[in-house]
């Protein structure tokens, strides 16, 4: 188990990928898409993944990830015999022998036999190699859920409100976001989609305390919840405050 925070959809996207399937990752932005590739690596242990990111930075991006995983976890960093990573490939060996290799999309034509095929915040059908399972990670609105339709796979949609049930972010980072005009692409990707207008903050209180209701009433009554059970009232009470 590392050493840091985990979330449970960053966990249901890695248990997917555990089972050898293709999955969508659908997160408003700051859910730790990328920082979830970089854990699917260690946690997985794929032999040979292809990278294709819309960063101008392309590798280099996962590889500051997969950089923060190991300076968060000393026990994870020392079960590497050997770590590199360049412009052309990351590949790292634990000490119990399996080997990753991580190779940028861009110009890689012609490879095959990848276990994996990542594609971070870009999509292309046609870079689906043959015989690979892909995990795609992605913002977008879907409200419509266009993406179940177009991958025929798990989609797993993480919208600002499950962000707040997970305190990543605060009260006062949800009343700025709710003004900005990207709030329906980038932040409520449930939500319908209003290309000029923003949610409502009575909108968005009402959808958020439902949320932590649900999760409350499915919290069972064990004596390892009753801190879950405690956290969500304070978040609905911090709810009021918005």
């Amino acid at each position: 188990m590392m050493n840091i925070k985990e979330f449970t959809y960053q966990n249901e996207l890695i248990n997917e990928v555990r089972k050898g399937k293709t999955v969508v990752g659908n997160w408003a932005r700051g859910a730790g898409k990328t920082f979830s590739l970089a854990r699917v690596l260690f946690e997985v242990k794929p032999r040979k993944v292809l990278y294709f990111s819309d960063s101008s930075r392309g590798i280099w991006e996962l590889g500051e990830r997969i950089g923060e995983l190991l300076s968060s976890d000393e026990d994870l960093k020392n079960s590497l015999s050997s770590y590199n990573i360049s412009s052309n490939k990351i590949d790292f060996k634990f000490y119990t022998g399996e080997t990753v290799v991580v190779l940028p999309g861009k110009n890689s034509e012609g490879i095959r036999n990848v276990d994996y095929v990542f594609f971070d915040n870009i999509f292309d059908e046609k870079l689906s190699y043959i015989g690979s399972q892909y995990v795609l990670v992605t913002t977008q609105n879907n409200h419509n859920k266009n993406l179940q339709h177009a991958h025929r796979c798990k989609v797993i949609d993480v919208d600002i409100f499950d962000l707040v049930v997970d305190k990543i972010y605060g009260k006062d980072f949800v009343r700025e976001v709710m003004s900005n005009e990207s709030f329906f692409k980038e932040w409520g990707i449930l939500n319908e989609f209003k290309s000029r207008d923003s949610l409502s903050v009575n909108d968005f209180k009402e959808e958020a305390s439902r949320k932590l209701m649900k999760q409350f009433l499915d919290t069972p009554y064990t004596k390892d919840t009753v801190l879950t059970r405690k956290n969500i009232i304070e978040m609905l009470k911090d709810l009021k405050q918005i």
